[in-house]
């Protein structure tokens, strides 16, 4: 979420736009070194997983489906924190709204009797831990994979689209 918004604030970005690079490469660069992060964080995780499976039978599909999913969710989360810090010059407002943007696909589903039958599945078709509900009980599911993709990467077009949108407004 730091990761535009704070070189807005402090002017380096325009340092950073002025390289022979254009802001799909910056955009992808940023993306990818979170993710980076995001894959040394679940890399943590499996040791713990690799000693459960040495005490007990594990079965193993579920747990890389689990893994694959909480990636892709990854993904998709690092993608929001991006395309929301491009929109602000200030951290905690990129922050604070890209934490109430996942918060708000996490209960768009919880209140079941708030919403017509209609309404709820079309809030289950866009909540984004609806669709890893599957990776968690060890389906990997094609619909749930592009989804969660298709939302990375619309997130990161349009996080390319505000910076191409600063020399239209002169900064």
């Amino acid at each position: 979420m730091r990761s535009f918004a704070e070189e807005r604030r402090s002017g380096t970005l325009e340092l950073l736009l002025t390289l022979p690079v254009s802001d799909l490469q910056v955009v992808l660069a940023k993306w990818a070194a979170a993710m980076l992060i995001v894959t040394a964080l679940l890399g943590l995780l499996f040791p713990f997983v690799v000693a459960l499976g040495g005490l007990a039978p594990l079965p193993w599909a579920p747990a890389v489906a689990g893994f694959a999913g909480l990636w892709l969710l990854g993904a998709g989360f690092v993608a929001a924190g991006i395309c929301v810090s491009a929109l602000t010059a200030s951290q905690v407002v990129a922050s604070a709204a890209t934490y109430g943007l996942l918060v708000w696909s996490w209960l768009l589903t919880w209140n079941e009797a708030a919403a017509s039958e209609w309404w709820l599945q079309v809030f289950r078709r866009v909540s984004l831990f609806d669709r890893f509900e599957s990776f968690a009980r060890g389906l990997v599911r094609l619909g749930d994979v592009v989804f969660l993709v298709e939302f990375c990467v619309l997130l990161l077009f349009l996080a390319v689209k505000v910076l191409g949108a600063r020399q239209w407004r002169g900064r």
